[in-house]
C-alpha cells in the first residue's frame, strides 16, 4: 500500500541535506518540487478521477481545471458504463448569443431513447442468436457502424467537449488523469518518488546557478527517475504466471 509525503517534507529534506535551517529557499524550491511532481503526474504517478460532468445547455461539457487528458467518455447506467464515440468532424457551436456564449446547433440535440438503447445488450443481442427467425436476425454490422449513445468533439479553446445525439442526458461520465495538484507545499506524492524530487531539486538549483557540472546532477535526477519507474513497473512471478495462461487461452487449438 502506497505511502504519501508531502511537498513541503521534500524541500525542507533538500534544506537539511545542505545543513540550511532557514526558510529563504523554500520558496523557490517548493516551486521545483511542483514541477517534478507535476513531471510524475503526467509520466511515472499517473492520478486517475472519475467524475459526473454536468451538461451545459449548449450541449458541452467543462473538463475539469485540474485534466491533463481525458481517457474516457461515457453515459453510466447503474455499474455499467457506456462509451461515446469520438467525433472529429463534428461542427462546435456557433458563438452569436450577445454575451458571446455559444449557441447550440440543432444537430447537438437531435433526440435518441437512449434509455432504450442503453438495454441493447439484450435486446439487440436476440436479433443474432435467432438468426432463423421471422424479421430477426441476419443484422451483421447492426447500426451500420453508429454509437447509438452518442458523440463528442475536443474544444480545446474552451476546454471543453462538445455533444453530438446525447438525448435528453444531463451528465456524462469522464474519466481523466489528473495533474494531481493544489499548488502548495500541502500536495501529496507516492513516498517512492522522495529520491527522485530530492535529485531534481538539487538539480535545477545548479542549473539555475549556472554551475558548469549540473550535467551531472541532471544525470542523477534522470537515473532515479528510471529506478522510480522500475519499481513501480516491476515483473513479479505472479505476472509471469497470469501472462502465461493468457498465453495458454489465446492458442489456437486443433
Amino acid at each position: 500500500m502506497a505511502t504519501f509525503i508531502t511537498a513541503s517534507q521534500v524541500v525542507q529534506s533538500t534544506l537539511i541535506n545542505e545543513g540550511d535551517n532557514g526558510m529563504h529557499k523554500y520558496a523557490q524550491r517548493l516551486e521545483w518540487c511542483l514541477r517534478g511532481i507535476k513531471k510524475l503526474n503526467y509520466d511515472t504517478l499517473p492520478s486517475l478521477k472519475s467524475v459526473e460532468v454536468d451538461v451545459n445547455d449548449n450541449g458541452t461539457i467543462d473538463l475539469p481545471l485540474d485534466c491533463v487528458k481525458f481517457s474516457r467518455v461515457g453515459i453510466k447506467n447503474g455499474d455499467k458504463i457506456f462509451d461515446l464515440t469520438q467525433n472529429r468532424g463534428g461542427a462546435f457551436p456557433i458563438n452569436n448569443y450577445p454575451n458571446g456564449d455559444p449557441k447550440p446547433d440543432p444537430h447537438n440535440f437531435t433526440y435518441t431513447p437512449i434509455e432504450q438503447q442503453l438495454t441493447y445488450g439484450y435486446l439487440n443481442s436476440i436479433l443474432y442468436r435467432f438468426p432463423d427467425g421471422q424479421n430477426l436476425g441476419r443484422r451483421f454490422g447492426n447500426g451500420g457502424g453508429v454509437n447509438p449513445r452518442g458523440y463528442y468533439r475536443f474544444w480545446a479553446d474552451r476546454n471543453q467537449l462538445v455533444l453530438y445525439q446525447i438525448g435528453n442526458r444531463k451528465k456524462i461520465y469522464l474519466e481523466y488523469v489528473s495533474n494531481g495538484m493544489t499548488a502548495t507545499g500541502e500536495t501529496l506524492v507516492d513516498s517512492l518518488a522522495e529520491d527522485f524530487l530530492i535529485a531534481w531539486i538539487e538539480y535545477q538549483d545548479r542549473k539555475y546557478k549556472k554551475d558548469n557540472m549540473y550535467q551531472d546532477y541532471e544525470r542523477v535526477a534522470y537515473n532515479e527517475l528510471r529506478l522510480l519507474q522500475q519499481r513501480l513497473g516491476s515483473f513479479s512471478k505472479r505476472d509471469i504466471l497470469d501472462s502465461l495462461r493468457k498465453s495458454f487461452k489465446m492458442a489456437i487449438k486443433y
